[in-house]
């Protein structure tokens, strides 16, 4: 198999599905603490990848859902009713 075909262009590059704890608080101008303690809290939703004391993963469709209802001056976690 050709090399060149396990190689990603920049052009073609993946957006990720998820990021840390780090991403996350960039993405939302908040600090890694303020997203550690939301995430712990229940208030945004996260994953425990692997298990207890793993690495935690944000979904940025998630992060972003949060961040409008916040903008519409909601307060409850990023999860949306199935209808």
């Amino acid at each position: 198999m050709p090399s060149d075909l396990l190689t990603v262009s920049p052009a073609k590059a993946i957006a990720p599905l998820s990021v840390g704890l780090r991403d996350a608080a960039r993405l939302l101008g908040l600090s890694e603490r303020t997203v550690w303690d939301l995430a712990k809290s229940g208030e945004l939703p996260s994953v425990q990848a692997g298990g207890p004391g793993s690495k935690i993963l944000f979904r940025v469709a998630t992060l972003d859902r949060w961040l409008e209802d916040r903008e519409r001056g909601g307060t409850g976690s990023a999860t949306r009713r199935q209808e």
